[in-house]
């Protein structure tokens, strides 16, 4: 009986010890110790910064933690703005819809394709594009037929 007795003690105290342990991750998960971070990439030329890049980046800015917003340089385009004014005017803009949704704003310039861009950026599974839908009159325009 002793054997059984000091068995049943032995797991009653590994149990309650798993337990706390238990306890103490749930508690450092919910404080965000282990909360994945969502990350969201959206792109543009930002030549200038328009009402529908500001919208994108602002519902973009409600969904994730941090919002990558890339700058594509094409050299073989001649741009009305330079790329370090294109950054200045997207710090502008995108400073107040940080502090209102309370996620983080990179800006950052690419000389490749979007997705490369993307790809090029240490990101956990939780990450995605954000992309704007154009009107229909633009689709007709790119995409005829």
């Amino acid at each position: 009986m002793t054997g059984v007795r000091f068995a049943a003690t032995t797991i009653e105290r590994s149990t309650e010890r798993a337990r706390r342990q238990l306890a103490g991750t749930l508690a450092e998960a919910s404080a965000g110790a282990w909360a994945m971070k969502r990350i969201g990439f959206t792109s543009g030329s930002f030549d200038p910064v328009t009402n529908g890049h500001r919208d994108v980046i602002e519902r973009a800015a409600r969904m994730v933690d941090t919002l990558v917003v890339g700058v594509g340089v094409h050299p073989g385009k001649a741009p009305l703005f330079t790329v370090a004014e294109k950054i200045e005017l997207l710090k502008a803009e995108t400073a107040p819809i940080a502090k209102a949704t309370g996620c983080k704003i990179e800006i950052v310039t690419f000389d490749n394709l979007t997705v490369a861009a993307a790809a090029a950026r240490p990101a956990p599974a939780s990450s995605f594009a954000v992309c704007a839908m154009p009107a229909t009159s633009t689709m007709k325009c790119r995409w005829p037929g």
